[in-house]
Formats: structure tokens, sequence, C-alpha cells
């Protein structure tokens, strides 16, 4: 399993889509990456970013299309506690 959890971190892809394309139970998979001490690089948001336009604030974009701008300096701790809410 150790070799699987590897080559899901090298894919790049979510734990649900490599198990998927890999025939592996979902929650199996899951288990075993978060036993193995590893978490999902793709918790199911789009990107965290600067703004070209806007040099002094950070765009946080969900899939459903929802925005939210912060200031550039704002704490990475403050920036979790807004997308877990």
């Amino acid at each position: 399993m150790l070799q699987l959890v590897r080559q899901w971190q090298q894919s790049g892809k979510s734990q649900r889509t490599f198990a998927a394309e890999n025939k592996l139970n979902y929650y199996t998979f899951r288990y075993w990456v978060e036993k193995l001490g590893e978490k999902d690089d793709n918790p199911g948001f789009v990107q965290l970013n600067s703004r070209a336009g806007k040099r002094n604030s950070l765009c946080v974009r969900f899939p459903n299309g929802i925005e939210i701008y912060l200031p550039a300096g704002t704490p990475v701790k403050t920036i979790l506690q807004l997308i877990r809410y």
C-alpha cells in the first residue's frame, strides 16, 4: 500500500480520482494515506493566489464560483478558518 500512496503523491490527483483509476475502495485508500501520515493535496477548493491586478489582495476561489478577497498579509491560520466554515 505504501507504493500506491507514493504513486498517488506523484500523480497530482485527488485521492478519490486516484483510487477510482486504480480500482481501489476510496475509503480504504484514504485510511492508508492517513495511516501513513500523508494528506490530500486537493481538499476540494480550487486555488489560493494573488490576483495580478490586485497586488495587495489574496483571492480564495471555490469550485462553485464564490470568491473571497483578503489582504495579502492575511495569516494562513485565518484563511484556513474561513475555508473550513
